[in-house]
């Protein structure tokens, strides 16, 4: 068996802090620009809402300045660091420049140079003047590696060059300086969640396949995964980010869930017109009349950007005039859905978006900022934390949960909790994914438990043909179950069988468990009443007192035996 990966403190990379303070920190050389260029990008900055950190306004009197201009560059989600010709004579610019570039690399930190009448290149060669305005200061040679150091690593960053500008010109380059941190702002924190752990990653992947660049097509995504892995957080993101960029936009929550409610899709069809419309009276008398203003009012002659969260079938896409040739080019359609078979005829049309799971990093990441408050674990609970990762196998909703649950607990208290929570899964978990669950027919629900109780981890040709021989129809029912993100298929070693590889049935820990405890809740206090028995314990139990329909205890058992017991 392979060891388990764990992760190492002293391994963690930063990520971004929660909360900032300020949208933006300048770094500048007064001599050169504090009355002129920087005094006009200050204001533009200002006017266009953005927290702009100023020393001579920010600092509070009495406050250590260095301390205090290295904490406001931390509690800034972006750096406009001018170059100019005394930049580097300036002690106070080189220790900004340092610790710029180190959040840069630990906090995912967004730095934007300007390069005011100097050039990148005499930057990074540091030749002539810039190596003598560097050695000038005298008596700090410990530090001067590290500021050459960061110089260079800035000088390749992208950014502007101003060299001989008229005031009209430096009036544009401000403008496009202001419009570029807009930006950058929109995708830093898109105001989604508390702490956006891995959404920036995945949001760039979305980005890419919306093609935002192209105004001559219309671009369908779908994004598809299991529940609580953070589908309409990523889709949330994104049209916080570009809604701004369209004519018209409208964010529908919950398609799956109103759909059912009396006159649901009536309601979602308001909402949109409403929405695009501007118009908050969108006086419609039936369903029928609403796709056709949807179709010619909405969407027609306008580059809209429209979100639908949590669809589960093609009807609702009708009914709320889904279809790219009532779009205007330019637009865009965002679309989640944890089962991808009831959206076939759109794969011809649409772009699939499978969204990952966090990975190791990641997911200590998130569970950090919950369980402790902070970017990394408390050293002593480092082995605990990794346990919790382990288990939560990248699923943001149950990385969330448990860390909320175990804040502030003690190290037993912790170990008690893991061993509960893998046998009896923590209900705001189950709870959010079993919606999953509950979307099914009765076949596949019974399919459904039967894995999570006997066949994850197993041969899907021997789940199959065990399930055959109990008069099952298990291949459609498995392929239903991979559409709806509640299982995947592996290549690995089977347990109980010699080490060759097979192709497994793989079921996530929080939905195998959330079977089980679907099927305990049957019976707590008498394994014999449950439908199926997967602890060898209870097993052997009801094998001595009662008779049971189905039952599953160590391979060690023969299959013959056990086998012999299932549906009887």
């Amino acid at each position: 068996m392979a060891a388990k990966c764990t992760i190492q403190a002293c391994s963690l990379p930063y990520p971004s802090p929660p909360h900032h303070k300020y949208d933006v920190f300048l770094s500048f050389s007064g001599v050169d620009t504090r009355r002129k260029f920087t005094s006009h990008l200050l204001a533009a900055l200002e006017r266009n809402g953005f927290r702009t950190f100023r020393d001579d306004k920010w600092l509070d009197r009495g406050e250590d300045i260095e301390s205090g201009l290295l904490k406001a560059i931390e509690d800034s989600k972006i750096s406009l660091v001018v170059f100019s010709k005394n930049y580097l004579t300036s002690s106070w610019c080189l220790i900004e420049l340092e610790k710029i570039m180190e959040c840069k690399k630990k906090l995912q930190h967004i730095v934007l140079p300007i390069f005011y009448e100097v050039e990148p290149l005499d930057l990074r060669v540091q030749k002539g003047s810039i190596i003598g305005a560097l050695v000038s200061h005298k008596g700090i040679d410990s530090k001067m590696q590290n500021w050459t150091a960061a110089l260079t690593e800035a000088s390749y960053l992208s950014g502007w060059v101003k060299t001989n500008m008229g005031e009209r010109d430096e009036a544009d380059l401000i403008e496009n300086i202001v419009i570029e941190v807009t930006n950058k702002l929109s995708l830093v924190h898109p105001n989604v969640v508390d702490y956006p752990v891995g959404i920036m990653s995945r949001l760039r992947k979305l980005t890419t396949l919306l093609h935002l660049e192209s105004s001559d097509n219309i671009h369908i995504v779908v994004i598809w995964g299991i529940g609580g892995i953070g589908k309409t957080t990523i889709a949330r993101a994104a049209y916080n980010s570009f809604h701004c960029q369209f004519e018209g936009s409208s964010f529908v929550a919950e398609v799956r869930e109103n759909s059912k409610q009396t006159n649901g899709l009536f309601l979602l069809q308001k909402q949109i017109l409403s929405d695009i419309l501007n118009n908050g009276n969108c006086n419609i008398g039936n369903s029928h009349e609403g796709i056709e203003l949807i179709k010619n009012r909405a969407f027609c002659g306008r580059k809209v950007l429209l979100v639908l969260d949590d669809v589960d079938h093609i009807q609702q896409l009708k009914t709320l005039a889904i279809d790219p040739k009532f779009f205007h080019r330019g637009s865009r359609i965002i679309i989640t859905t944890r089962n991808i078979s009831s959206l076939n005829s759109l794969r011809s049309v649409a772009e699939l978006y499978t969204l990952e799971q966090l990975d190791k990093y990641e997911s200590l990441h998130l569970f950090s900022w919950h369980a402790f408050k902070d970017h990394r674990p408390i050293e002593k609970y480092m082995d605990l934390s990794n346990e919790v990762v382990e288990y939560a196998k990248g699923i943001p909703l149950t990385l969330e949960v448990l860390g909320c649950f175990l804040f502030g607990k003690t190290k037993s208290e912790w170990r008690s909790a893991m061993e509960k929570v893998k046998k009896i899964p923590h209900e705001d978990v189950i709870g959010k994914l079993k919606i999953s669950f509950d979307s099914l027919n009765k076949e596949e629900k019974d399919l459904f438990l039967d894995i999570a109780c006997f066949f994850a981890g197993m041969s899907e040709n021997f789940a199959i043909q065990v399930l055959q021989a109990c008069n099952f129809f298990p291949e459609i029912g498995i392929r239903c179950l991979a559409d709806r993100c509640l299982l995947k298929f592996e290549l690995g070693f089977e347990l109980g069988y010699e080490s060759q590889f097979r192709h497994l049935i793989v079921m996530h820990d929080p939905f195998r468990d959330m079977g089980r405890e679907i099927v305990r809740q049957e019976s707590f206090n008498y394994p014999g009443k449950r439908s199926r028995l997967w602890d060898h314990e209870d097993a052997l139990q009801v094998l001595r007192y009662d008779e049971v329909r189905s039952i599953s205890i160590n391979f060690s058992f023969a299959f013959d035996v056990l086998f012999n017991w299932c549906y009887r």
